[in-house]
């Protein structure tokens, strides 16, 4: 079972969702920890992944090809900085 996400992880993920939806131009969505369908065995839920087209364009199947993965790790905010 995951740990529960701390309020840093939540805000950090929330930041760069906002930060991102900025400045994408229109054809490309973020989406905030959904699967990917990566391959066959695999449905990874990253923090953030950038996909292009629209929400309505993965109603019956996930995005397979990310543009961008990011996952945030709290436990290294403080060497990261």
């Amino acid at each position: 079972m995951a740990e529960p996400k701390g309020s840093e992880h939540a805000a950090g993920v929330d930041m760069a969702g906002e930060a991102l939806r900025a400045a994408l131009p229109a054809g490309w969505i973020v989406r905030g920890q959904n699967p990917l369908a990566l391959d066959d065995e695999s449905a990874p839920e990253p923090d953030i992944a950038v996909v292009r087209g629209s929400h309505a364009d993965y109603r019956h199947a996930h995005p397979a090809r990310p543009a961008l993965i990011i996952e945030v790790a709290e436990s290294s905010l403080r060497f990261d900085g």
